[in-house]
């Protein structure tokens, strides 16, 4: 995995400021919809429309950035497992008023389900 993410952090800033953030990853969502964006809150990072975003390589890259606002403590690897739960189920119509927004809790998520699905996507190539 860890070769997948650092290709999606090539050309990313060092750091960024929530409103700099917003303007970079709302320019990669707005390859799968006009209504897709992220709003920064003050306990979560919220992408609207999260569910149309099928590139794992866009949502390593969007939880990146996140990672390098400073406003987490979880690292890429846990935002994008969460994110990858919430697109996994919205396709099996499962909770899907709940999946189509992902909210990215800026505390680490120590669910056990959100680092087993980033292995099992990762080891079944799941995008």
């Amino acid at each position: 995995m860890e070769e997948r993410c650092s290709a999606a952090f090539d050309g990313l800033q060092q750091t960024y400021t929530a409103a700099e953030a917003k303007r970079e990853i709302d320019a990669i969502l707005a390859a799968y919809a006009p209504e897709c964006e992220i709003l920064f809150g003050k306990t979560a990072a919220e992408i609207i429309n999260s569910y149309k975003v099928n590139s794992r390589f866009d949502r390593y890259r969007i939880c990146e950035i996140i990672v390098r606002t400073g406003l987490t403590g979880r690292d890429c690897e846990n935002l994008a497992a969460e994110w990858m739960l919430h697109n996994a189920a919205w396709k099996a119509h499962v909770g899907r008023a709940g999946a189509k927004d992902v909210s990215l809790d800026y505390k680490r998520d120590p669910r056990a389900p959100v680092h087993l699905a980033t292995e099992l996507f990762d080891f079944f190539d799941i995008e």
